[in-house]
């Protein structure tokens, strides 16, 4: 379908503190990233599957959301929810719920209910400066959502700013509008202090076209049967070594489908009214990242973040939608990192971290009239979680290599130890890696009031990359990957007796191969 976008931008103040836009690709392929190992280390010699988006790519692109850039990616393909939810396919397998990290400048995006990740016409692209990809395990260092991937995304800081931007986007397809939004990114920075306010105000359709159900039901998507729209604010304040940020993200959606289906009893020929539902997202962050000597380097950090995944916020229709659901979660976690130079071709890192989840049920009873309680009977649950990891970069003639190692230790579900391993090599134009990575899945609290036995999902990754750099504007790069997903967690429902639950499976296997091939000119680029 033909895509006709307008953008109005009123307001431009903008510098850039490092303009990838002019580098060429064989220089690109040199940037230093740090979503492997926490490390800086070149593409080619990072222990990963990594994919590296800037600004640039995307305004080429013409995406105008997150959803829209990571369709790009290899190895990524969309799917959606029983919800209509879009989120993400990666590698053959569904990893919207708990398998696939998303950061936005450190924040942690997916809810800590499910650990899902809503993508939809979501995320505004507006504020990007750079999105860099683990396209594989990531656990070692991220725990227990990063089992198949993290998405790391950067936005513009004050240096990047400097100023005031205002931009406005309209877009229409052959149907009519489709989204509209309205971006404001302020940044500043004074000696020592420095400050960035970006806000986005979106409403957009999920779909224009017609939707048929499993028995057999069709309805349009359009007419608002299927809507989203989100407010995004994100705040980041930073003086000397200390650091505050804020974010606040309330993405809303109304849509006709609901548990898949578009009627509320089945060949009743009554097409259900859009059901609301809310996905309010508040968190804060404070820390202190800095050097104790000319070896040490030291990141403390305190995380607290309030969500109501899933809000249905009318109660007075809630029988009609026969849907009920109002749960809020909050987590806190406390963490360190310490990073040792022991030589320029070795170094060391450390690090723990502590946290504890709180969920609430908000109704007294459902829209059933009965009791509304997790599946232990109660109206509140906790869980919380220590854990170690940690990480050995050792640089020789030969190779490079990276080894690290993780334990989580859960209040309620078996305690996990995952290793991972990395070796890379590059060879002038050339460049290879062989890499191994246990990795896991955490299950969350929703997952575990239903089920207390359940396990942790635990997959096994081996991933070899090769890669070449034909002329300083062309690059070629493939790997071929194997992904066994051991206990893997499945949720049923059963209609007849109404109950919900999760089960661990015996397995899952993935293997493939992925290739990108890259060009880029003085004005246009192909990947």
């Amino acid at each position: 379908m033909l895509q006709l976008i307008f953008a109005l931008y009123f307001l431009t103040f903008t510098v850039q503190a490092q303009d990838l836009q002019n580098l060429s690709l064989e220089d690109l392929m040199e940037v230093k990233v740090k979503v492997a190992t926490q490390t800086e280390k070149s593409l080619r010699e990072a222990p990963g599957i990594i994919t590296v988006i800037d600004e640039h790519e995307i305004r080429r692109s013409g995406a105008r959301n997150l959803l829209e850039v990571l369709s790009t990616v290899p190895g990524f393909s969309l799917g959606h929810d029983v919800l209509g939810n879009i989120s993400l396919i990666t590698r053959g397998i569904w990893a919207q719920e708990g398998r696939i990290l998303l950061l936005w400048d450190g924040h942690e995006m997916n809810d800590r209910s499910y650990g899902t990740l809503q993508l939809g016409d979501h995320f505004p692209v507006d504020h990007i400066k750079r999105i860099e990809i683990i396209r594989g395990p990531g656990s070692v260092i991220y725990g227990g959502i990063a089992e198949l991937g993290v998405i790391n995304v950067i936005t513009k800081d004050a240096e990047d700013l400097n100023g005031l931007e205002v931009s406005k986007l309209h877009a229409r397809t052959s149907e009519g509008p489709s989204a509209d939004s309205v971006s404001v990114m302020l940044g500043q920075k004074s000696g020592d202090l420095s400050f960035s306010l970006k806000g986005m105000f979106r409403d957009a359709n999920f779909s224009d076209q017609n939707y048929t159900d499993a028995n057999g039901t069709t309805a349009d998507l359009g007419d608002n049967n299927s809507r989203m729209s989100n407010e995004h604010l994100n705040l980041q304040l930073n003086w000397k070594n200390f650091y505050f940020k804020y974010l606040r993200d309330d993405y809303k959606t109304k849509n006709i489908v609901l548990w898949g289906d578009l009627e509320n009893n089945p060949a009743s020929g009554l097409i259900r009214n859009p059901v609301p539902k809310e996905y309010p997202t508040s968190s804060r962050q404070i820390g202190w990242e800095g050097q104790l000597s000319e070896k040490f380097k030291l990141h403390s950090y305190f995380q607290d973040k309030t969500q109501q995944p899933y809000y249905q916020p009318d109660a007075t229709n809630e029988v009609a939608y026969a849907n009920s659901w109002r749960r809020s979660v909050e987590r806190r976690l406390i963490g360190s990192t310490l990073h040792y130079t022991h030589s320029e071709k070795s170094n060391f890192l450390f690090g723990s971290e502590y946290s504890d989840d709180k969920s609430r049920v908000m109704n007294r009873l459902n829209f059933a009239g009965t009791p509304d309680t997790f599946g232990n009977g109660s109206r509140k649950y906790e869980l919380s979680n220590t854990a170690f990891f940690g990480q050995y970069d050792l640089s020789t003639s030969f190779v490079n290599i990276t080894a690290g190692i993780r334990y989580d230790k859960p209040s309620i579900t078996r305690d996990v130890f995952v290793p991972r391993l990395g070796i890379t090599k590059v060879m002038g134009r050339h460049h290879v890696k062989a890499l191994f990575a246990e990795a896991f899945r955490a299950p969350l609290i929703e997952n575990i009031s239903l089920n207390k036995s359940i396990e942790p999902e635990i997959t096994r990754t081996y991933e070899l990359e090769y890669g070449i750099q034909f002329t300083p504007s062309m690059s070629l790069t493939s790997n071929i990957f194997s992904t066994a997903v051991k206990d893997i967690i499945v949720y049923s429902y059963d209609a007849g007796s109404a109950i919900e639950n999760y089960t661990n499976y015996d397995l899952v296997k993935t293997w493939g191969a992925e290739t990108e091939f890259r060009w880029k000119g003085e004005r246009q680029e192909l990947a």
